[in-house]
């Protein structure tokens, strides 16, 4: 450890001990105490209190609350019991810090050297390499949730994929989208929305975000309005398994999605399709190519039929159905039809672990 300072060690820990991008960035986001604190935790085997904290670093017990305070709002510090701030931990890897550290509602992403950083960061090193790890397994780490307006049509539509649903819970938080404002830090502004605070938080994790003050609690009606304009820009809801929170993603911001794209990874790889496929009537369709440019999944092309007349058409295949084609079609002519039963749904997620972290 000799000869090595505390922002070495973090990006030594975090498995980037060479990268010059990396230190810059822990160099941007932290101060000297917080990356001091940071490594006594990641080192410590032992539970580690602010007690310990102050003996090891030799700051004052006050100076070092403030440091968790700070870490704490930064989402590189947590708590195994949050409410009495037991069992200290430090952020593992870049890619936790990287969630939480940016969905900051009161950093403007277009002044902060750190948001900056971690844009010159992952555009040339971390995603290369979660897009090498993503290749390599079928995680499946997220479900794609249905527009509900696309489902209107439907009479059996399941409690965990109807997005009313996940608005009756007791308590409902909104953050910013770390992947959006990441990329506005380096200058490319999300394609499809130019609001970042879209990111729906659920339950627990809602009490999270709130305590740390990065976010702001919000009423079900409230969570319904940011579902609805979401829902008019085109952006797909996707559920983290084992996270409560709700994304409205894109394919040019989205962490997973971005990379998918750009890495040629098929989608499949980290999403599981809802139960639906998007189908156009040939009758109403009047070619206008809406929805092939709304879809993110790129399963919509455009052919002629019989009489010459460009009519849309879905890859079933590709098709994820998140039901954005259906809800932007001006003339109705798109669908959403059923083509898996609720059991592969409840086989992926069982209903009663989705309620108890959604509604818990």
């Amino acid at each position: 450890m000799a000869g090595q300072d505390s922002y070495e060690i973090i990006a030594r820990k975090h498995g980037y001990p060479d990268s010059i991008l990396y230190k810059t960035l822990i160099r941007n986001l932290l101060t000297p105490d917080e990356a001091a604190i940071g490594v006594v935790i990641l080192e410590k085997t032992d539970e580690v209190t602010p007690a310990v904290l102050s003996q090891e670093i030799g700051l004052d017990q006050e100076k070092v609350n403030t440091c968790l305070d700070s870490l704490f709002r930064k989402g590189l510090v947590n708590y195994k019991d949050a409410k009495t701030r037991r069992g200290l931990r430090f952020a593992r890897d870049p890619y936790f810090a990287f969630m939480t550290s940016l969905s900051d509602m009161a950093i403007d992403p277009r002044t902060s050297p750190a948001y900056k950083s971690w844009y010159d960061f992952v555009k040339k090193e971390m995603y290369p390499d979660l897009a090498k790890m993503i290749g390599l397994t079928d995680i499946q780490y997220a479900r794609v949730v249905p527009h509900i307006s696309a489902l209107k049509s439907h009479s059996d539509i399941q409690p965990h994929e109807d997005i009313r649903e996940y608005a009756k819970a007791s308590r409902i938080a909104v953050t910013d989208c770390s992947c959006r404002k990441c990329n506005a830090a380096g200058g490319e502004p999300c394609k499809l929305s130019d609001d970042y605070t879209i990111c729906l938080n659920f339950g627990r994790a809602a009490e999270h975000i709130i305590r740390r003050g990065v976010g702001k609690a919000i009423s079900s009606e409230e969570a319904l309005k940011i579902i609805d304009d979401c829902e008019k820009k085109g952006l797909i809801h996707i559920l983290d398994i084992g996270v409560a929170t709700l994304c409205n993603c894109c394919t040019c911001c989205c962490i997973a999605l971005s990379n998918c794209v750009n890495f040629s990874i098929p989608f499949s790889k980290i999403t599981f399709k809802s139960r639906y496929v998007a189908e156009s009537n040939p009758d109403l369709c009047k070619g206008c190519n809406i929805c092939s440019k709304r879809c993110q999944f790129k399963a919509i092309t455009l052919v002629k039929d019989d009489f010459g007349k460009i009519k849309s058409v879905t890859d079933a295949e590709k098709c994820f159905g998140c039901g954005a084609c259906v809800t932007s079609c001006p003339h109705g002519a798109r669908q959403l039809k059923a083509v898996r039963t609720p059991e592969q749904l409840n086989a992926w997620e069982p209903y009663e672990r989705w309620e108890r972290r959604i509604k818990g």
